[in-house]
């Protein structure tokens, strides 16, 4: 069995930053730590947080809890709404923003877009917490999530073709799907401006994950499958090959002996160390296995 791990594997850069910002907060202070939501979207990452002592508040409910004078609240990688974000600077003694960069460039993009005239078309998840905050940051974006979606709106509206458009994206989405959106609205309307909001980081990782699958008899997907990213890398590599999501060794059983080229690939929320722990369940029962690092980990 030969085991081909992806180059671009683990936690992205924003990733990364909002954990240590977190861990260290952990770590450091003897204030009571508080996330807005998960942090992140992989359920290891938020247990072992949880276990270090950082603990959940819903802004968005605004439930009176008890909240200790020296508490910190930590704004989660997908931003929040602005006005929960006052709210939260009205509520707790320190307010701590993890809101990863690329994201918050993406907001700051809309409200330019928007402040143009222009009516914000948005592909992206509407229920995605990326999503609910952009719609605190701007009024009345059209958010799809697939191009039935888009061509169902613009069926049913029928806009003018001379409406002043622009078209974004959630960063997490797929390329491909944001060109061939861009594509027909370029077909319905005369004045576009059109921003890749999507994180190359990702990108990366699409191009990655179908080069992969391509010359594997099994791609394995290590991630959360509440993690956009991971599922988008789960369904482009079962376009080519047998492909499994995974969050933990448990979900491994015998049939992994039936494939000789197996690769391991992962969203941008999976823990290096989660990889590392699925690599040596695999090499401790399979035996004779080779091992590829395409980079480090």
């Amino acid at each position: 069995m030969k085991l081909i791990i992806a180059n671009n594997i683990g936690f992205c850069f924003g990733v990364k930053r909002s954990v240590d910002i977190t861990e260290k907060i952990l770590h450091d202070n003897r204030a009571v730590a508080y996330v807005t939501g998960d942090l992140v979207h992989n359920e290891k990452v938020m247990d072992d947080l949880k276990k270090k002592g950082l603990k959940i508040f819903d802004p968005s409910e605004k439930k009176l809890i008890n909240i200790r004078k020296n508490s910190v609240i930590i704004i989660r990688a997908h931003g929040l709404p602005p006005k929960e974000t006052e709210y939260l600077k009205n509520t707790f003694e320190s307010v701590v923003d993890t809101t990863c960069p690329i994201v918050s460039k993406m907001f700051e993009t809309a409200e330019s877009l928007v402040s143009e005239g222009r009516k914000l078309f948005v592909l992206g998840n509407k229920e995605h917490p990326e999503m609910i905050a952009l719609n605190g940051h701007v009024r009345e974006a059209i958010i799809f999530s697939d191009i039935r979606e888009l061509e169902e709106f613009l069926n049913k509206e029928q806009l003018d073709k001379n409406t002043k458009i622009a078209l974004i994206s959630q960063t997490t989405k797929d390329l491909r799907t944001f060109c061939e959106a861009a594509y027909t609205l370029t077909k319905n309307f005369k004045d576009l401006r059109i921003v890749k909001t999507i994180c190359d980081f990702t990108v990366e990782r699409e191009h990655e994950v179908e080069e992969l699958a391509k010359k594997s008899e099994l791609v394995i997907v290590v991630g959360s499958s509440k993690s956009s990213n991971t599922r988008k890398l789960f369904n482009i590599a079962r376009k080519f090959t047998n492909t499994i999501l995974i969050s933990n060794t448990e979900q491994l059983d015998d049939s992994l002996k039936n494939f000789k080229t197996i690769s391991i690939v992962s969203g941008t929320s999976t823990p290096n160390n989660l990889i590392e722990e699925i690599v040596g369940f695999i090499k401790n029962k399979f035996g004779e296995v080779e091992v590829s690092w395409r980079g480090q980990i």
